[in-house]
């Protein structure tokens, strides 16, 4: 079941045919996106309208990106990207990363972050992938959460415990000086 509240009083009631997984609010649209296992849903809260946007199958997380402009869907084996507006695909889904089964997809700064239960990867402006796994990067390989830290970091809870990445603009100089002071 769904309701909409406001101030404690329902003012829409409905019903999905399956679990909801996560419910994420476009304020560009003034919509509610839901994602079950087998489709994306948008709930209009001015016309208390709940339409299917697009279906698939083993759907595991979602996040609007690109300024709201794209939904990113999050699979048990790649994750797709689908236009905001019309709902369509944008082209196949996509299965060449460091992991594929994605358990949490968030844009942070821009860049596309995903979890999976062998650590986590950030999508590259140019499409690479730059991969976050085993104890150098984080306490366990589970991700179970990636949120925005403060200025340019990047939080990654995973079953273990918190890890917190830093991103620290330097030069090749820099860098060399930081690891002769380490040694």
């Amino acid at each position: 079941a769904v309701q909409y509240l406001k101030d404690a009083a329902p003012l829409w009631s409905g019903s999905v045919n399956e679990a909801v997984l996560d419910i994420v609010f476009d304020s560009t649209r003034h919509v509610f996106w839901l994602l079950t296992q087998h489709s994306v849903k948008i709930f209009d809260a001015g016309k208390h309208t709940l339409t299917t946007r697009f279906t698939g199958e083993a759907f595991t997380c979602f996040a609007l990106a690109d300024k709201g402009r794209q939904v990113i869907i999050g699979t048990s084996d790649g994750y797709i990207a689908i236009n905001a507006s019309t709902g369509l695909q944008q082209g196949q889904i996509q299965k060449k990363l460091p992991a594929t089964q994605i358990t949490v997809v968030k844009e942070i700064n821009g860049r596309l972050w995903f979890g999976t239960p062998a650590g986590a990867f950030m999508q590259e402006a140019e499409g690479s992938y730059k991969y976050y796994a085993s104890r150098r990067w984080l306490p366990g390989d589970e991700v179970v959460d990636i949120a925005a830290g403060t200025g340019s970091e990047v939080l990654i809870l995973t079953a273990q415990g918190l890890a917190v990445l830093h991103f620290i603009p330097a030069t090749l100089y820099d860098k060399a000086m930081y690891y002769e002071q380490q040694i």
